[in-house]
């Protein structure tokens, strides 16, 4: 069944049609009672203007019909971006490269989105402070986006970091979404290394507890720990960054960075949720909410409407196209009958 979408509001069709129908009208008055030959160019223009004019109306026809499942489930990642998460102690990527711990990472993050499909996601990262990336939105492109364009801090800016530095951030979204929907699940899913940078204890994330229906914490790093690169600002943006040195140790080694797991279970333990010690390649284990996702709701097939605007403004431009060669062939017969100029005497 065709339908009408208009490309313009009505007063801005109205100003852009009004003058030319107004001139086809004239035309046409003009032309009438001096034969059919004399009316062939006002109405070749008059169905020129008619078939704009139906291109504005937008003519549309009902298109792809699609389903879409929502999950009722709210998804928190929280994740380390500290300049430890550079480091190079978790394989070898296919192209032999080494994989930083941010790189598994983010896959693990992507990998949450498909075990929880249809839910709404949000990414707070922290380093020396906390930042929410992504507020909850139920659109996977977008989380998808957020992950790939993930960075460790910039070295300039990087002053140690707790593990618990994005507690204030966690816990206000957390209280904002139960506020606003205390119906729905909260899975609280926390990436790190467990690396305590900063001279303080860190604090206890027990207060988000109450909050999260579950969860797990992701460890990521080995005992045996690897090298990392700073972030840096500056210089050539095909190299690589030098390793980071200990300066602290004699000779400035190259710095190496290790997993604490006992802190990552201390985390773990204060949420409420798992642990989980990661490697790449292996599947992360999911919290199971089958039995508390709440119902799923199915919105009804979706009409798309195809747009059809195009298809009336291709015979006006053959139409338009015909009547400027036919303009060019007049300008040229007048230039033909035109007297030539007489030469001046001499």
């Amino acid at each position: 069944m065709l339908t009408f979408e208009p490309l313009f509001e009505l007063w801005t069709s109205v100003l852009l049609l009004v003058p030319p129908a107004a001139l086809v009208g004239w035309m046409l008055w003009r032309a009438r009672g001096k034969g059919l030959r004399s009316l062939v160019d006002p109405i070749r223009r008059a169905v020129i203007l008619g078939l704009l004019v139906l291109a504005a109306w937008g003519p549309a026809v009902p298109g792809g019909m699609s389903k879409v499942v929502v999950s009722d489930i709210d998804v928190f990642l929280v994740i380390d971006t500290t300049t430890s998460s550079n480091a190079e102690d978790m394989g070898e990527g296919p192209d032999g490269e080494p994989l930083t711990r941010l790189d598994v990472i983010r896959a693990d993050a992507m990998r949450v989105a498909e075990a929880y499909g249809g839910a709404r996601y949000s990414v707070i990262t922290f380093d020396n402070g906390a930042l929410v990336r992504m507020p909850l939105v139920s659109d996977p492109t977008a989380l998808r986006s957020t992950l790939d364009t993930l960075e460790v801090e910039l070295a300039d800016y990087a002053g140690g970091s707790s593990i618990t530095e994005a507690l204030p951030a966690l816990l206000k979204r957390l209280q904002g979404a139960q506020g606003q929907h205390p119906e729905r699940l909260r899975l609280v899913f926390y990436f790190g290394d467990g690396e305590q940078t900063r001279d303080a204890e860190p604090d206890s994330m027990a207060e988000a507890a109450p909050f999260i229906s579950d969860g797990a914490v992701f460890g990521y790093g080995t005992s045996q720990g690897g090298p990392m690169r700073p972030n840096l600002e500056y210089g050539d943006a095909d190299a690589q960054a030098p390793y980071l040195l200990d300066t602290t140790q004699a000779g400035s080694p190259t710095a190496i960075s290790r997993i604490d797991e006992d802190a990552l279970r201390t985390v773990a333990s204060q949420l409420g949720v798992g642990y989980q010690h990661r490697t790449a390649g292996s599947e992360p284990q999911f919290p199971d909410v089958e039995d508390r996702m709440g119902q799923e709701i199915e919105v009804p097939e979706v009409a798309v409407a195809q747009r059809l605007y195009w298809v009336p403004i291709i015979p006006a431009f053959l139409l338009l196209l015909w009547d400027l060669v036919l303009a060019a062939r007049n300008v040229g017969e007048l230039r033909e009958g035109r007297p030539g100029r007489k030469r001046g005497a001499s």
